[in-house]
């Protein structure tokens, strides 16, 4: 049991890291993980039919799958293998490439091309016709639509800047606690901590630390322990 590892690309979960996550104090029931909550995660084994492994196999996209890929919980869309979801969908570590629908090409005849060929000569006619042309004092002709610029004699020089629209204005970038830690299991998968321990030792910390960092002083303690948790 201890060879069972995750086979999704770039996850690192494994039977050891759940022993030992078991093994663990439980911060809520004050006990060991394993009398109270239980691990974060589980080893899922692929299914036995064979459409099922085929299918299983795909998800993963390794070039070469072992016969018996073992998945963790988190690449599940219900924490497990269910009828509705029945294969790993999360968090693959590969983009998945949007299907392009075809085109449906019809197919004119001959009187319907001839049709649409003259209705659209005419539309260029008559947007040449009513297309306005102007004088220079080199008396050359120019197209408006073709020109960088149109001065004229009477406009005025606008001195004063435009205005910045809303969507040109500087956002404040969102700490990165925030995105990150939305939950009880995200917190516990980067930090091994609850959410409510990491707020309460992030506060303490606010309080007794002048942070001189751009970062923000949550996002450094959160950064920490990601590290000590590698």
């Amino acid at each position: 049991m201890s060879s069972i590892i995750c086979l999704v690309k770039g996850c690192h979960n494994n039977w050891i890291k759940r022993q030992e996550q078991l093994n663990k104090l439980c911060y809520e029931h004050n006990v060991k993980r394993s009398e109270c909550c239980g691990a974060v995660y589980d080893s899922h084994p692929p299914p036995k039919d064979e459409e099922h492994l085929r299918q299983w196999r795909k998800a993963l996209n390794l070039k070469c799958p072992p016969k018996r890929p073992y998945v963790c919980s988190y690449h599940f869309m219900d924490g497990k293998p269910t009828d509705e979801h029945p294969y790993p969908e999360k968090w693959l570590g590969y983009d998945v490439p949007a299907k392009k629908s075809r085109r449906v090409l019809n197919r004119l005849s001959d009187s319907d091309a001839s049709m649409s060929v003259s209705v659209a000569v005419d539309n260029c006619e008559d947007d040449h016709s009513h297309m306005s042309q102007t004088c220079d004092a080199e008396t050359q002709w120019e197209d408006p639509s073709v020109s960088d610029h149109n001065y004229t004699p009477k406009s005025k020089l606008n001195v004063k800047p435009p205005a910045s629209e809303m969507g040109t204005q500087c956002i404040e970038p969102v700490p990165l606690y925030i995105t990150l830690l939305r939950n009880d299991h995200l917190c516990q998968l980067y930090t091994g901590w609850t959410l409510d321990a990491f707020h309460s030792v992030a506060e303490h910390l606010t309080h007794s630390y002048t942070n001189s960092f751009q970062l923000h002083t949550w996002d450094q303690l959160l950064i920490t322990l990601m590290k000590l948790r590698l």
